[in-house]
């Protein structure tokens, strides 16, 4: 009985130890969540996507909830100025690890002309904060296209406005 209470006791201590810094963790997570309280964003993109080595006007809107300082979702709709104008519609997750870094990773559909084909982005953005709820995001990504097999290369800014 001796030896168990012991253990239980040490097993606490030990714990207690690899919790404090979640603890700690957890109130600057408030904090930060204090400081950035918006949890709504829309945005305009403006930017290039690169299809078998032509860069083409790609212009888009994004509307974003922000679950916490670590996760957000997303929906967006891009237009290509092509020969055949190309519609994405993506739905997706963003993750926060640090600062203003964001991950981004989306399913959705493309839609030249009258076809349709299965599309996924992975992506990486930076926001920066112009105040008022107003920011400007860098962002670069690629698209996985699933019919030809084939990746296009997504560059742009987006300009964003939190509430």
């Amino acid at each position: 009985m001796k030896n168990l209470t012991r253990g239980v006791s040490t097993a606490v201590l030990l714990a207690s130890g690899w919790l404090a810094p979640g603890i700690e963790a957890t109130a600057s997570e408030v904090e930060h969540e204090a400081e950035h309280a918006e949890q709504f964003a829309v945005a305009l993109f403006v930017g290039q996507t690169e299809v078998e080595d032509e860069w083409e006007n790609t212009l888009g809107l994004e509307a974003t909830y922000h679950i916490n300082h670590r996760w957000s979702v997303f929906a967006l709709a891009e237009r290509s100025d092509r020969k055949q104008s190309t519609t994405l519609v993506l739905a997706g997750l963003g993750l926060h690890p640090y600062k203003n870094l964001v991950l981004i990773a989306g399913l959705g559909r493309k839609d030249p002309e009258n076809e349709r084909e299965n599309a996924a982005r992975l992506g990486v953005a930076w926001e920066f904060e112009l105040g008022g709820g107003w920011g400007i995001e860098p962002s670069a990504g690629v698209d996985f296209i699933e019919i030809h097999d084939e990746s296009e290369v997504v560059l742009g800014a987006y300009i964003l406005k939190q509430f």
